[in-house]
């Protein structure tokens, strides 16, 4: 699965719960072979920041027009999210 298409997922889920983008994502993950990689903290931020920028009946190549960042800049944001919801 490709960074788009995690980005989309997020972005279709949101009028659904987190637990099911959970589900989603540790399950291709345990399916490939790989659990340990699905991070749930990582997915939790990258939700949270798909969910802040979702417009209301906005469409999926509308919303990718208007966060290029979201697929250039992904882990950065994550990052930045990570540290301010955990402050050292």
């Amino acid at each position: 699965m490709r960074h788009i298409d995690h980005v989309e997922l997020a972005w279709r889920l949101q009028g659904e719960a987190f637990a099911r983008l959970e589900e989603r994502l540790s399950g291709l993950a345990a399916a490939a072979g790989v659990p340990e990689k699905y991070d749930r903290a990582l997915t939790r931020a990258f939700f949270e920041i798909v969910a802040a920028r979702r417009r209301e009946g906005e469409s999926w190549e509308a919303f990718l027009a208007r966060n290029p960042d979201l697929l250039s800049r992904g882990r950065e944001l994550v990052a930045t999210r990570l540290s301010e919801s955990h402050p050292i």
